[in-house]
């Protein structure tokens, strides 16, 4: 994960700034607190803590190999809002059924598809729909994310590269909850 608190300095580090959603309601809340940890909410960020703007305008097919390229050199080809490693990446675009050679990495196509991620692996239909606890949620979404904390405080993948929960628990089941009740 990126840390939302690199310098806003030349060479692309990340800056303070967070960015919101293109999606709105509570799946872009959602999408926000997931984001936030992961890369500040820059849909341009990549790891280890830059931006990378050109990533926006690549298609499916354009980015994977320029993931693979900067995989090798940093140890992780996580990129985007949702800092999105290649093999996850190709796995949920391959299950959406995106066309990856006309598909850009916009902020659109990155939002569809987390939410898709989110529905298909993380139950956010059933958690929005109360029947699935935020700490479950919770759990789920940590099992994706690095900067999610599980319900225990910790970074699923603590330990992995830099990998650290970028909130605690408690903030994040308190962000969950208020996502659900927002009328």
């Amino acid at each position: 994960t990126l840390s939302p608190t690199g310098a806003s300095a030349p060479g692309g580090e990340l800056g303070q700034l967070s960015q919101d959603s293109v999606t709105q309601g509570k799946v872009g809340e959602v999408l926000d607190l997931i984001a936030g940890p992961e890369s500040g909410g820059r849909y341009d960020a990549v790891y280890p803590g830059r931006r990378r703007p050109q990533i926006l305008d690549m298609t499916i097919d354009e980015l994977v190999p320029d993931m693979r390229a900067r995989g090798r050199a940093s140890g992780s080809s996580a990129s985007g809002r949702y800092q999105y490693i290649r093999t996850t990446l190709l796995d949920v675009v391959g299950g959406m059924g995106l066309d990856t050679a006309t598909t850009k990495f916009d902020p659109e196509t990155q939002d569809k598809i987390a939410i898709y991620h989110l529905r298909r692996n993380h139950g956010l239909d059933n958690w929005l729909e109360g029947r699935m606890s935020d700490g479950a949620f919770l759990n789920r979404l940590a099992g994706t994310w690095a900067g999610i904390p599980q319900t225990n405080g910790r970074s699923r993948y603590a330990g992995v590269l830099d990998n650290k929960a970028g909130m605690g628990a408690q903030a994040a089941l308190q962000g969950l909850d208020a996502i659900r009740a927002t009328a």
